[in-house]
């Protein structure tokens, strides 16, 4: 998780290769029989992953369920934050808001896993 995170914050801009170790991270798994596809956690299959790292909308859906979040200009770039309810997680910087939100997720995601 730590690698990708670091890719996250070097990243001029999101990427559908971003988007997908983004999903392997979460535990999607990507089929190759024939065409490529996905299956979510829950065992449902897609065709693609969402973008997670381009759109804010689906950023969104990384942000743990019940946490803070937010995201906001600083200074030349974005600075996106998701505090879980106990949890105290810094500002991510990224070079979008969707970057931002992906990382302060992660990192939310990473702390409550380290935690429990």
């Amino acid at each position: 998780m730590k690698t990708l995170i670091a890719e996250l914050e070097r990243a001029a801009e999101g990427s559908r290769e971003l988007d997908g170790e983004i999903a392997l991270s979460l535990g999607w798994v990507k089929h190759h029989a024939g065409w490529a596809h996905w299956t979510t956690p829950e065992g449902l299959e897609n065709r693609h992953v969402p973008f997670f790292s381009d759109s804010l909308d689906a950023a969104l859906t990384l942000v743990p369920e019940g946490a803070y979040w937010a995201v906001r200009v600083s200074i030349s770039k974005f600075a996106g934050v998701v505090t879980p309810l106990g949890y105290v997680v810094k500002d991510c910087v990224a070079n979008t808001p969707a970057l931002a939100l992906c990382i302060a997720s992660l990192k939310a995601r990473q702390a409550m896993k380290e935690v429990a």
